[in-house]
């Protein structure tokens, strides 16, 4: 069908983008599929796409546009979803693509539940970290600037008390009124991935398009990622669609 699209959000990935999505679709309630991309080969002009659901199908596209997340569900300690496995750089790599930038890793100091978690600034602001010896984590400058929310500026500084503590095999702790987590830091945000240009136009592979987290970034945007990924994905795929809709009316 010309010019027509379709995508697919894998039914077990609730949060992220999903949660996103069902906002700007709220009156539909079907964004969720059984079927997940599990490869791509770019043969001639075209895309070969497997997709396994209930069987496998394998389609026929001339775009592709891969907006399936960062690696961040690689690592044991994350609040990104967890994957048994995560393929799609291994496949741009298999069809000429190039992947870069793997060690910029975010990490956020204040991951609980074994990581699946992390404190918020408006959470942390409740309560104290404190050592095994239930002696607190942080001087009072850092603590003051914890209590106010405002201290995005010295998340390396606080990343390495926290890594000093729990690289040594002891623990940490956030308490307030209600409870008392074990702390431990967790990766929130990979900046490495497919290496595209501004547009995410994929380099060395024609007609393949990267956007949000999988999309290299290599920075660590000086700790203000939450919702960044979001965001690039937006500009992206608005960007994206304007070249494509330049080709289906000039072809």
């Amino acid at each position: 069908m010309k010019g027509g699209a379709f995508g697919f959000i894998p039914i077990e990935r609730t949060t992220g983008g999903y949660a996103l999505l069902k906002k700007l679709l709220a009156s539909n309630n079907q964004i969720l599929t059984k079927t997940s991309l599990i490869d791509f080969q770019k043969v001639n002009d075209r895309f070969l796409i497997s997709l396994q659901g209930e069987k496998e199908h394998v389609l026929s596209v001339k775009k592709l546009v891969l907006a399936t997340g960062g690696y961040g569900g690689k690592f044991e300690c994350t609040d990104n979803f967890r994957y048994s496995s995560y393929v799609i750089q291994d496949l741009v790599i298999k069809n000429g693509g190039n992947v870069k930038n793997k060690d910029s890793i975010f990490i956020h100091p204040f991951g609980y539940n074994k990581g699946k978690k992390i404190l918020i600034g408006i959470e942390s602001m409740a309560g104290e970290f404190l050592d095994s010896k239930d002696e607190f984590l942080f001087e009072e400058r850092l603590r003051k600037m914890i209590k106010e929310n405002n201290y995005h500026e010295s998340f390396s500084e606080i990343l390495e008390r926290v890594n000093r503590i729990t690289s040594k095999g002891e623990k940490i702790y956030f308490v307030d009124s209600k409870r008392k987590l074990e702390i431990k830091p967790t990766v929130h945000y990979t900046g490495g991935g497919i290496d595209a240009d501004e547009f995410g136009r994929v380099y060395g592979i024609e007609g393949l398009f990267a956007i949000g987290e999988c999309r290299a970034d290599g920075s660590r945007n000086g700790g203000r990622l939450p919702g960044y990924a979001f965001t690039s994905a937006i500009v992206d795929g608005k960007n994206i669609a304007s070249i494509l809709a330049r080709e289906l009316y000039s072809a």
